[in-house]
């Protein structure tokens, strides 16, 4: 990846893939792609395609999706826990729109950004303990 070490990727990152930036990787896959380049990428290195790209939806997924290849403390990790949905996907939401697609407009990001900044202020985490 540009602007990354020399050890980056990681060798099982892109296995048998000689890639150089991110969307080396979408057009791999689909040479057609015309979207947006965008991380986080949960990538199946069997399938060999892009599962998902929104941080949320990732989270969610790690949530449970992945159990089976989990010991037992690592199971009892809740990333989303019932208590605290709404929330969570309340500021998803608004980080998705403000933060995350703030490339197109600079006002909004800058707000995004203030209100995480006031959210955290004395706090580890955005929503939670």
């Amino acid at each position: 990846m540009r602007g990354m070490p020399e050890t980056w990727p990681p060798p099982l990152m892109y296995p048998n893939f000689s890639l150089g930036r991110l969307k080396d990787l979408y057009l791999k896959l689909r040479p057609d792609y015309d979207g947006r380049f965008t991380v986080p990428v949960l990538f199946d290195t069997k399938q060999r395609e892009i599962v998902n790209n929104e941080s949320g939806e990732i989270i969610r997924m790690f949530n449970g999706s992945f159990d089976a290849l989990l010991d037992e403390a690592q199971r009892k990790i809740d990333l989303y826990p019932e208590n605290l949905r709404r929330p969570i996907d309340e500021a998803n939401s608004w980080i998705y729109d403000q933060i995350s697609n703030g490339d197109e407009n600079l006002v909004p990001l800058f707000e995004g950004l203030d209100r995480v900044e006031k959210m955290l202020n004395g706090k580890d985490y955005l929503i939670g303990e």
